[in-house]
């Protein structure tokens, strides 16, 4: 009886094997084309109330804008040892 069923067996897994791959490819090919979608829309500028004067106009003049850089971080303590 077994050898009656064993073709049957293997092609029903074959096919499912093969639709299962096929169901996944599209699958996530549709959801790579979403998630890119959402990552690349545009962003708002992001604004700030301390940016603009009493009537409402920006003030780039007067913006103070601050970078930290840590990767070259000098201690003399350290040197000294």
């Amino acid at each position: 009886m077994l050898q009656e069923v064993t073709p049957y067996i293997v092609f029903f897994s074959g096919f499912a094997i093969l639709a299962t791959f096929v169901i996944g490819f599209f699958t996530g090919w549709i959801v790579n084309n979403v998630v890119g979608q959402f990552l690349n829309r545009p962003t708002p500028f992001a604004v700030h109330p301390e940016m603009f004067d009493e009537h409402g106009q920006l003030i780039p003049d007067e913006i103070l804008a601050l970078r930290f850089e840590t990767e070259h971080d000098t201690d003399d303590e350290e040197d000294d040892e």
